[in-house]
């Protein structure tokens, strides 16, 4: 790639980050917020206004003017990314188009011993999708230890799997893969409530009471990072996993109600020690976990004075959203040229599917 077409290539990075930011901006809006000059910027957002990444239309008007701006935003219709959470035996699935809205969520049955692949492959030949926008690749929220830079599930207790490279492709669309505490703590991040923080430690506990039996409840709890605003994956894929010896004798999935709260309060004192050598603004909780009783004064004692303790109260497919929210970032925030082992990189525009035919005949 030469140097032009690099900074071509950087600039309109640049101008999507500012349009998905912001939601919809003007030109003047863009030039302000990257210090560039608007014939700069111009030739980059007609061309992707050519290329139908990019919509534009009449805003407000401003008060004390009859002029309405002429405002940019995303083109969601362009395509959608389909988001799928897997565990032993089911699947939450949540389809986003590329303005980030959720288009559908949807739970399904499927096999305990299919590995996630097969599950993709059984699934879009039963589903069809024309009455969505076009289908641009799909992220997979799986259980375990995921390496998404290499597409490689190293180690799934729950799915009893261990050191799978994942495809690159299923019928002919790119896929993606992460830990589903990662893909819940991208969820989150991308949220408004949560949108300026930049510390967070999100813990995210399933049971799998679908999957094989005897799991012990440290086999169904992870954790993702937020760390400096972006998800923190550590030297080897493996930050926010859990060691050790289990927290609590008994699997979420057998717990009484009565259990619930020793339940909680067991795993949180496992993590107390982490949260203070983090001392993150919010150490915030989902999956089944936000479902148990649980004594809120009791609980703050864990974490630092300042860290907030927040339960999740969205619905259960925020693991999926977030793993469709993988794909997106990807794709609005490619890296420069030199990143051509790393899986995530090979999502860009002109790699998807039908790119060529949504551009405009000039």
């Amino acid at each position: 790639m030469k140097r032009g077409q690099i900074q071509s290539a950087i600039t309109q990075t640049r101008v999507l980050q500012v349009i998905r930011e912001k939601k919809e901006a003007s030109r003047i809006e863009i030039s302000r917020a990257l210090s560039m000059d608007r014939s700069t910027i111009t030739h980059v957002i007609n061309d992707l206004l050519s290329k139908n990444i990019i919509r534009e239309e009449r805003g407000v008007s401003p008060k004390n003017s009859g002029r309405r701006p002429v405002c940019l935003s995303l083109n969601g219709s362009y395509g959608s990314v389909l988001g799928m959470e897997i565990q032993p035996g089911l699947a939450r699935l949540s389809l986003l188009d590329t303005s980030g809205k959720v288009l559908m969520t949807e739970r399904v049955n499927g096999q305990e011993n299919c590995l996630p692949g097969e599950f993709v492959s059984r699934y879009l030949e039963d589903r069809d999708f024309s009455s969505y926008p076009p289908l641009l690749g799909i992220s997979l929220a799986l259980p375990g230890t995921v390496d998404p830079f290499q597409s490689v599930l190293i180690d799934s207790p729950p799915m009893d799997l261990k050191n799978i490279s994942l495809p690159g492709h299923i019928a002919g669309l790119p896929l993606l893969a992460d830990n589903d505490a990662n893909c819940y703590a991208r969820s989150l991040l991308h949220s408004d409530a949560y949108r300026e923080v930049k510390n967070m430690l999100c813990l995210w506990g399933d049971s799998h009471r679908y999957g094989k039996k005897g799991l012990t409840a440290r086999d169904d709890i992870g954790s993702g990072l937020i760390l400096n605003g972006s998800v923190y994956y550590g030297s080897h894929c493996i930050a926010g996993e859990p060691g050790g010896t289990p927290f609590y004798g008994k699997s979420l999935a057998l717990l009484t109600r009565d259990e619930e709260k020793d339940y909680l309060n067991a795993l949180l004192a496992s993590f107390e020690n982490t949260l203070y050598l983090l001392d993150p603004e919010i150490f915030h909780i989902g999956g089944e976990l936000a479902t148990l009783e649980r004594d809120n004064e009791a609980i703050n004692r864990f974490a630092p004075p300042d860290c907030l303790i927040r339960f999740s109260h969205d619905s259960p497919y925020e693991a999926a959203r977030g793993s469709a929210l993988l794909f997106l970032d990807q794709l609005y925030a490619p890296a420069p040229p030199g990143c051509e082992n790393n899986h995530l990189e090979t999502i860009k525009w002109d790699n998807l599917p039908g790119a060529d035919s949504r551009e405009d005949n000039r």
